[in-house]
């Protein structure tokens, strides 16, 4: 009977420390993601990692609970679990021996008031630490508290300690592995509490998975734009990175008018950019542009890195020639607005300027009126549509539900349109200055713009813009049949 209970709490002993180091480590896993989710997800809430967050805080809910219960359950395992695993004096006469064991399979079977009945036999100087630690938890959970203190006082564990098997049983929480009448029935729901540590590990490694595939998406552009997956050559102050000769030429020579136009548009000296200093990448398919920027959204037609003064872009079919100008003044604006303002936090106004220069290269190059073009085509149904003035000057484009950012585009675009078209492009580019220095959109305008105090008045200026009648019959779209 003895080596049965010895067998039964080694083996619930062993059950509850690989639980424990299981929790342990799925619970640290469930944090670092978490913590992981929380940071990535307001700038790049386009990948889905925002919705992440709830199922990570709920999983590292549910590890904490559990984690606590074991180590709780450890902890008292390990306090006061040594009997009857600890060795009987060798003095115990046979009648001693037979209450020890009697006591041992009470105390098992949850009849704590006879285990501590038993006990009470053997004499004081006969009993051994483990049998005082059985004494003192038997009358602690029969209620006993005086006899409990005295007997873990005797057994070496502080009253306080010993209490908390008391204060348990006050409060109704006597259910667990431990010190009630269902212990061992308790045993055999380690198998079940394993199956559901089993399926949080799993949550967790599912999770890991998920976040691994996310994260290699945020890794740089560098990788997969390698130079050496490209031919190379240098033209000017391009370096080309290309596949097609063919369309190495043609982008060539259209990036290089775009920098030009761009340039003196903005006041800024031909040589800004020295020989081979801007990198632009030629993919041959937009397929090929997918697979090698993963991070980058379904709605984005080509991309400028700035820092590493680099431009990537993907052939056009024939019919979207002009299209494919204004992308390209458009990506190389975004370098010219760097070398200019810098870093700057104002996302409308480093979009709306570049698809300003990237329209007004592209329009002018093929000869189409662009203010009829522009009213009909792309700002036709904004205002009905458009973002509270208030929040688009504070929007990251990035954070937008796919349907918006087209809006953003437009209207950031909208703004300074009216803003260069109706005031000139001087005040615009001492606009632009101000903006990169004191980083106030207000401020900037009333020292650019007099008639154009705050945000509000420009607001009110913008809509005035919507009311005017066409200049001229509106075009075909650029890149359609009727204009290749």
């Amino acid at each position: 009977m003895k080596q049965g209970l010895s067998s039964a709490l080694r083996a619930r002993n062993a059950a509850v420390l690989v639980l424990e180091v299981l929790l342990f480590a799925n619970e640290f896993v469930g944090i670092f993601l978490l913590f992981a989710a929380v940071l990535l997800a307001p700038s790049h809430w386009n990948l889905g990692l925002g919705w992440t967050v709830a199922p990570l805080a709920a999983l590292v809910i549910a590890n904490t609970w559990a984690l606590a219960w074991l180590v709780k359950a450890g902890y008292f395992i390990w306090l006061f679990g040594r009997w009857p695993l600890e060795q009987d004096p060798p003095d115990l006469n046979q009648a001693e021996g037979h209450n020890v064991l009697a006591a041992a399979t009470a105390f098992d079977q949850g009849q704590f008031s006879k285990a501590a009945a038993l006990l009470m036999r053997l004499p004081a100087d006969r009993r051994s630490t483990g049998h005082w630690l059985a004494l003192g938890r038997s009358s602690a959970l029969c209620g006993e508290l005086d006899e409990s203190r005295v007997a873990l006082k005797n057994a070496g564990i502080p009253w306080k300690i010993g209490r908390l098997m008391a204060d348990r049983r006050a409060f109704g929480f006597n259910r667990g592995p431990y010190f009630d009448a269902t212990m061992p029935g308790r045993i055999d729901h380690v198998p079940v509490f394993s199956l559901v540590v089993l399926v949080l590990v799993l949550g967790c490694a599912a999770m890991t998975g998920f976040f691994y595939s996310r994260l290699r998406g945020l890794e740089s552009l560098a990788p997969s734009f390698d130079a050496t997956a490209f031919q190379q050559e240098t033209r000017g102050r391009l370096t080309l990175y290309y596949h097609d000769p063919d369309f190495r030429d043609h982008a060539a020579a259209v990036a290089q008018d775009a920098l030009d136009h761009d340039l003196d548009f903005l006041g800024m000296p031909a040589g800004t950019f020295g020989p081979g200093t801007i990198k632009l990448y030629l993919c041959d398919s937009e397929a090929e542009y997918r697979r090698r920027s993963p991070n980058h959204p379904a709605w984005e037609a080509a991309c400028a890195d700035p820092p590493a003064t680099a431009v990537y872009v993907y052939r056009l079919p024939d019919k979207d020639h002009i299209f494919f100008e204004v992308v390209l003044a458009h990506e190389l604006a975004h370098l010219c607005y760097y070398r200019m303002a810098g870093a700057s936090p104002d996302d409308w106004l480093n979009e709306g300027l570049a698809d300003y220069l990237g329209y007004h290269f592209g329009l002018d190059r093929a000869g189409i009126p662009r203010q009829a073009w522009l009213q009909d085509h792309y700002f036709q149904g904004l205002r009905s549509k458009a973002m509270p003035f208030s929040s688009f000057f504070n929007t990251d484009p990035r954070l937008l539900p796919a349907d918006d950012v087209a809006t953003f585009y437009q209207q950031g675009f909208s703004v300074v349109y009216v803003l260069i078209e109706d005031y000139g492009r001087e005040p615009f580019l001492k606009f632009l200055r101000e903006c990169s220095d004191r980083k106030n959109v207000d401020t900037a305008l009333a020292s650019s713009f007099p008639t154009i105090p705050n945000i509000d008045a420009l607001s009110a200026v913008w809509g005035l813009f919507f009311m005017r009648p066409l200049l001229a019959p509106p075009s075909p779209r650029p890149g359609t049949d009727s204009e290749s």
